[in-house]
């Protein structure tokens, strides 16, 4: 089964899965590689729209924003 997870907010949509591409597509930018992260915790705030996102790997944590 596919879920799709869409966050209405002002007349906005906010789809989970674009708001995690962005932060990944983030990180990719800093240098991390996706595929080296064990947790990846997101919080979305949809009024601001900004999601801040805390990555954990095994070099470290990394954490920051994007504009969504």
């Amino acid at each position: 089964m596919k879920t799709n997870f869409t966050i209405q907010v002002h007349g906005n949509d906010y789809v989970a899965a674009d708001v995690e591409k962005l932060v990944k597509e983030e990180l990719k930018a800093q240098g991390v590689k996706v595929t080296g992260i064990k947790t990846l915790d997101l919080y979305f705030k949809p009024i601001e729209r900004e999601c801040y996102y805390v990555a954990v790997s095994k070099d470290g944590e990394v954490t920051g924003k994007v504009n969504c």
